[in-house]
């Protein structure tokens, strides 16, 4: 534990996740991640470009949103649902 006390490395995670949040546990960061992970390896290998992919999952993400917000005008909860919440 001494060793890792000096390890810069580990200083500076800790010290990230002082000032940090932790991540909300919604749904949206569960398509975040959806798309995320299987193109992470990618383009950290260079395989694919960083700027053009994460274009790309912001794009998802904006049209997902879309969607949730038509359905949402289109498909209101039913009277039971909505006063449940």
């Amino acid at each position: 534990m001494e060793r890792l006390r000096h390890d810069p490395l580990i200083a500076h995670t800790y010290a990230s996740a002082q000032a940090g949040e932790i991540m909300p546990d919604i749904p949206e960061m569960k398509r975040l991640w959806a798309l995320i992970t299987p193109r992470m390896e990618p383009m950290l290998s260079g395989r694919k470009p960083i700027a053009d992919t994460l274009d790309y999952i912001a794009e998802r993400l904006a049209k997902s949103s879309q969607m949730q917000s038509w359905r949402r005008r289109h498909y209101p909860l039913s009277p039971n649902l909505a006063e449940q919440r």
